[in-house]
């Protein structure tokens, strides 16, 4: 990863923009152990996207709802790579329960989704929750992922 966070406190309760490579935003298990879920790397990584090269607001408009949105060269592929293909993001959470309960769903990779290299249509949605008081808490997460007009041979 190599990206530089801009924070704007007065767009709603803070805006920050990311630019440069980055993990994909919806992912709950990533590479490096501080935004690791689980502490294990997940299987899906193999075919999920993975990075993304671009740009990406996320703006917290109050205690309950957060949105995001981007774009970027599409998974794995630098903007200026060949297999770049221009693609969008847009993400919503919405937090309840004292924080303890937020679903968060998430259009990762908007574009054609015609078979290409990554060229992934990936969409997410994520519940987390915390349990009471306690410091045991969960997180369940689905994904829909294709391409099209992919070779059958």
């Amino acid at each position: 990863m190599a990206y530089v966070d801009l924070y704007f406190p007065h767009v709603g309760q803070g805006m920050d923009v990311r630019v440069g490579r980055y993990i994909s935003l919806p992912d709950i298990e990533a590479q490096l152990a501080p935004n690791n879920y689980t502490y294990t790397h997940s299987l899906t990584y193999t075919y999920d996207c993975y990075t993304q090269t671009g740009i990406n607001a996320t703006i917290k408009w109050n205690n309950h709802w957060t949105t995001q949105f981007g774009l970027s060269g599409g998974c794995e592929s630098a903007l200026w790579a060949p297999t770049a293909k221009l693609t969008g993001n847009a993400c919503l959470g919405y937090t309840w329960s004292a924080a303890g309960d937020n679903v968060y769903v998430c259009a990762n990779s908007i574009n054609d989704s015609k078979y290409s290299y990554n060229n992934l249509a990936a969409y997410y949605a994520t519940w987390y929750h915390k349990f009471g008081d306690t410091k045991w808490h969960m997180a369940w997460e689905s994904w829909c992922q294709y391409e099209s007009h992919t070779p059958t041979s």
